[in-house]
């Protein structure tokens, strides 16, 4: 957020101003062109990211018409993908939420860039599971892509913004939420949010225009190609979903406020709350099938309930962030903190959530470290000229500081979630102190760079320590622990896909199939007693994921009609019960076993003698289904 930096410099990607040679460039397009060094710099990245990436990933192993992580809220997704890819959006879906349909419109989401690119392939392969799986693996280079690029529009040279990038792709809570939480796993528009918060302080800040002789601000400019290019992020950052959104707006904010206190600029403020209300009205455009069914059905007090709690609950600890993984690869780094893991979580207060998917790595921790004691010692550098590099430090430092004291337990985002309990699991601005992060350790090897000098040995022994840096890191972050087991994962899939089929061959076109025991959509397992056994959040999707010809009870929305109705009838007797389903037109019942303490016998048991039959046994011995007379 320098305001003294010429901008061209500050924003320079084809070479690094203080490597940039003199001359003149040689004519027509071989090795010694800058564009086509930096084109192959973008190609050797994509396509070492996607060999790192099969490799981590062991992707011969895997099937991509089975989801690769297939729990939870993976089944959740998959069903939205599914939904929109046979009936055009994901809001509706007559397949499921019997005898009524399920309305999404209850469940305000702001997921519309994801969804719209998991139509886009969804068209290419007609299948739900593999257009997650290939979004998924797409992300991986889309986020060495993105952060490349930006590093080099801050003039980082091309070694340096290499390895970071490639790092960044692979940093821990890209895998730790895989197809699970693949929204968060699309966070390639993170280093694009961070270039928008540092442009804030450059010479002439968005949609405000500069002289290029005295440096003064004509005005307001805002269809210039620069403005129009911010504008674009922010739109997309606002389809991105609640979290990044949010994140982002107080990234911005963070930004715009340290540049105009520095800049004593008023523009720069107000250019970050032109891209703070692009990201909120887009935000908002999203709301409105929400507030419209809302308004015509009542509110829905029994959906999205947080409690203020769950703002520290899902916070992230900066020991998270820096120590290694319980499961690193290497088990001499991880033993000497295991006692450390078990006493934190046995701990009532620490209950483990997902704030363990905030591990940066040792690479990335070293930065995040660093960024903290340069802010700290900001002080002692007061009066002196400023580097391009020390601008940059200071800036990188108070927006890392600002996503720490959001992100941290008991910071601003524990204030924030006393009067916005939705937005609770602020662990997950870990991602943009990674980026943060891991853009200090780019700006810190290329000032290793100018100390060791420009010979040849230099440059090799250079060459060489980032070569160690992304070798280390890479197998620093990726630990093979967090994997799937895929074998079981398509065990489980060919399961549910034989007991549908032979459901589903038994049965009419269109025919209703009751689904036991009875589990609160969405977020069962946030229900008092909403879940029983060991069946997990969103499971009873298994039967719906690999059907194509039924339509199936679970999925209506809590706190609606046929959600209740649903409730009332999974409780009565199963004489009584079978006579209500028969009388609304299901054809039959599915029984999840593991949703029951004793296996599900009991209900089993009932049922076979209330209708005098035999139920359709699953491989896996998970699932009984009852075809009702």
């Amino acid at each position: 957020m320098s305001t003294n930096e010429p901008e061209a410099r500050q924003a320079g990607a084809e070479v690094a101003p203080h490597r940039r040679a003199g001359g003149v460039e040689p004519r027509g397009l071989h090795l010694h062109d800058a564009r086509v060094r930096e084109a192959l710099l973008y190609l050797v990245t994509i396509a070492l990211t996607c060999l790192g990436m099969y490799w981590f990933l062991e992707l011969w192993r895997t099937d991509l018409h089975v989801l690769m992580i297939n729990s939870q809220d993976s089944r959740f997704i998959g069903m939205l993908v599914k939904g929109m890819l046979k009936h055009g959006w994901y809001l509706v879906n007559p397949d499921i939420g019997a005898p009524g349909v399920l309305n999404m419109a209850d469940w305000p989401a702001a997921d519309t860039l994801h969804m719209l690119v998991l139509k886009v392939i969804g068209t290419f392969t007609g299948d739900y599971a593999a257009s997650m799986n290939l979004y998924y693996l797409l992300t991986y280079p889309l986020a060495a892509v993105s952060a490349l690029y930006v590093m080099r529009r801050l003039a980082v040279s091309r070694a340096s913004a290499f390895v970071a990038s490639l790092l960044f792709a692979f940093i821990p809570f890209h895998y730790l939420r895989g197809t699970a939480h693949i929204y968060y796993s699309a966070y390639y528009l993170i280093p694009l949010i961070i270039l928008l918060a540092l442009r804030l302080g450059w010479k002439a800040p968005p949609f405000f225009g500069s002289s290029h002789v005295s440096g003064r601000t004509l005005g307001f400019a805002p269809t210039t190609p620069t403005a129009i290019a911010c504008a674009a992020i922010a739109i997309a950052v606002g389809m991105s979903g609640a979290y990044f959104a949010f994140f982002a707006c107080f990234v911005l904010l963070a930004g715009g406020v340290y540049a105009a206190l520095r800049a004593r600029s008023w523009q720069r403020l107000s250019a970050a709350g032109i891209l703070i209300a692009l990201i909120v009205v887009v935000f908002a455009i999203q709301m409105v099938p929400t507030w419209v069914f809302q308004a015509q059905n009542g509110p829905n007090a029994y959906v999205n309930q947080r409690s203020t709690a769950e703002g520290d609950l899902y916070a992230l600890r900066v020991s998270q962030l820096i120590l290694p993984l319980p499961t690193h690869r290497f088990a001499a780094v991880s033993q000497p903190f295991q006692d450390y893991w078990r006493q934190l979580y046995r701990a009532e207060p620490y209950t483990e959530t997902e704030n363990t998917y905030v591990a940066l790595g040792l690479v990335a921790a070293l930065g995040f470290l660093t960024l903290l004691l340069w802010l700290v010692l900001a002080r002692f550098r007061a009066g002196r000229t400023a580097s391009r590099f020390s601008r940059l430090m200071d800036d990188l430092s108070v927006l890392n500081m600002a996503c720490l004291l959001l992100g941290t337990v008991g910071g601003v985002g524990s204030i924030l979630a006393i009067a916005a309990p939705q937005i609770r699991a602020y662990n997950r601005i870990s991602i943009f102190i990674a980026f943060l992060a891991l853009l200090a350790v780019a700006l810190l090897l290329d000032a290793l760079a100018d100390r060791v000098g420009d010979g040849h040995a230099s440059k090799g022994i250079l060459l060489a320590f980032c070569a160690v840096v992304f070798v280390w890191g890479f197998l620093d972050q990726t630990t093979p622990a967090a994997l799937p087991d895929y074998p079981t994962v398509a065990a489980n899939d060919r399961s549910d896909v034989a007991i549908v089929g032979r459901l589903e061959a038994a049965l009419p076109a269109g025919a209703s199939v009751f689904q036991l025991p009875y589990v609160d959509f969405p977020e069962g397992g946030s229900t008092p007693g909403g879940i029983v056994g060991t069946m997990w959040d969103y499971q009873h999707f298994r039967g719906p994921l690999h059907s194509s010809r039924l339509r199936w009870s679970y999925g209506a929305m809590k706190g609606r009609p046929d959600a209740s109705w649903n409730q009332r009838v999974a409780g009565l007797p199963a004489g009584q019960m079978i006579v209500e389903l028969q009388a609304r037109g299901f054809k039959a019942v599915w029984i999840d076993r593991t949703g029951y303490t004793d296996n599900g016998d009991g209900i089993v048991g009932e049922v076979a003698a209330a209708i005098n039959g035999q139920p359709l046994a699953s491989q896996d011995g998970q699932v009984a289904a009852f075809v009702l007379p």
